[in-house]
């Protein structure tokens, strides 16, 4: 099976990247930038996803899937431009689709925001509920999401969406405004107080990106009629429960200091990922103490080796 991973040089995509190659996947790697492991061992095509010019090559008759991970946004950013999340995100996404219909591609995986597309809710929230996005970021998911039925209506483009929640783990760039215990912990490592907005009461549905990861990998050996899956956990943890786990996993006490809360921070946010199961076969494994524990070896050696921690 011939697949294109769209931001392979991601926090996600090199995860997807690693799974996928244990399974003897086909792999063209596309993003603007390569680490020097992914330049060695796989094929790796440099390009701007919003440049047609630089993306048909790589969009063969040969291709059987395309997974679309790029983002140029996250929550707060897209706030704060959201024509440019538009243009960025959306028209450029459009763009690619004309492009799979050209080139005869069979389908299209699309990494999308369980975190942001329902909007605000009280209990987990399941595929089939409302979808009322309240920032721009899961405004233009949604709108990404409505963009595949309609591909597939009008072209017979195969689609799947996954909506995953609060994505954690080794890899994750600390320096954006999005992954709290990734930023929790190398902030703790530098010796800095953690920075929270609101009270800490927010709750999350948080996953290690290796779970994320092979939920990818089983929906793309999926042929069945669902379309939508969320990716999570099915369990909420506030942001003092996190804190509360990593001063037990890390033997320090975490100096806090508060802000106010974002006005796109929804009070709870938790996935059903019944449908998953069922269809698919896929269920996280890995417990979010564990995740954190792991996360923090691993930052902790890295820290060690540049001289600090």
């Amino acid at each position: 099976m011939n697949t294109v991973i769209l931001g392979a040089s991601g926090f996600l995509g090199q995860s997807i990247t690693s799974i996928l190659a244990e399974e003897n996947a086909d792999l063209t790697l596309f993003d603007m930038h390569f680490t020097e492991t992914q330049k060695e061992k796989y094929r790796c095509v440099v390009g701007d996803f919003s440049s047609p010019a630089d993306l048909e090559p790589i969009l063969t008759n040969e291709v059987d899937t395309v997974i679309h991970l790029i983002s140029t946004t996250v929550p707060a950013t897209g706030d704060k431009y959201p024509g440019a999340d538009v243009r960025g995100n959306l028209i450029t996404t459009l763009d690619f689709l004309d492009l799979c219909v050209k080139n005869r591609i069979r389908r299209v995986i699309f990494a999308s925001s369980g975190g942001t597309v329902y909007g605000s809710i009280s209990r987990p929230a399941e595929e089939s509920d409302p979808c009322n996005p309240i920032c721009s970021y899961g405004i233009v998911k949604r709108a990404i999401e409505e963009y595949l039925a309609l591909y597939h209506r009008l072209h017979g483009l195969e689609y799947s969406i996954l909506r995953a929640s609060n994505p954690y783990g080794t890899g994750q760039a600390v320096n954006k405004p999005q992954g709290v215990i990734g930023a929790f912990l190398c902030r703790i490592l530098e010796e800095k107080p953690i920075e929270i907005w609101g009270d800490g009461s927010v709750v999350r549905d948080f996953i290690h990106i290796d779970d994320v990861a092979k939920a990818f990998a089983a929906v793309m050996k999926y042929r069945g009629p669902e379309r939508i899956f969320n990716v999570g956990t099915g369990v909420g943890h506030s942001i003092k429960d996190v804190i509360g786990i990593i001063e037990n996993v890390t033997g320090r006490e975490v100096p806090c200091t508060y802000r106010q809360q974002k006005v796109q921070d929804v009070p709870m946010n938790v996935l059903d990922v019944s449908k998953i199961k069922d269809a698919v076969g896929w269920m996280p494994e890995i417990g979010l103490r564990e995740g954190i524990s792991h996360t923090y070896k691993q930052l902790l050696g890295q820290a060690l080796e540049l001289g600090y921690g």
